[in-house]
């Protein structure tokens, strides 16, 4: 069964005001209809310890910390533990990939793609991330 991404809220976190505009665009075009915005990490960390999202698709790049430092702090905030992070980010650093994956993000988007792709890879993830795994065969 499909995800009903139209009962998830998103909270996207990109410094760019364009880019935000963009993954918004895209993802109203697969369907959301609860989207949140920051543009800082310090706004990120305020909105995650006092509200709570399914999604957030985060950049790794901010003016005051990383994505990372954001997540980190986030998660010392009481960040929802059933949140599903997905980085969209120009950063394709191996050791930084693997950093986010350590965190908890569950997905990884190079921001080098239309706003179509994007909504696609982001449904893509969010199938993935909310279809049941069929129990183990022990």
């Amino acid at each position: 069964m499909p995800v009903d991404i139209a009962s998830l809220k998103f909270l996207i976190v990109d410094d760019s005001k364009f880019m935000r505009s963009v993954e918004k665009h895209a993802l109203e075009g697969i369907g959301a209809t609860s989207i949140t915005e920051a543009g800082t990490g310090r706004e990120t960390v305020e909105k995650l310890a006092t509200e709570v999202f399914d999604v957030l698709i985060l950049d790794m790049m901010l003016p005051d910390m990383s994505g990372i430092q954001a997540l980190q702090a986030g998660k010392a905030a009481g960040l929802n533990k059933d949140i599903h992070v997905i980085m969209v980010t120009g950063e394709s650093d191996k050791d930084t990939v693997q950093k986010a994956i350590k965190l908890g993000v569950k997905g990884y988007i190079i921001k080098t793609l239309t706003t179509e792709d994007l909504g696609e890879k982001v449904r893509g993830n969010l199938e993935r991330l909310y279809t049941p795994k069929p129990p183990s065969q022990d």
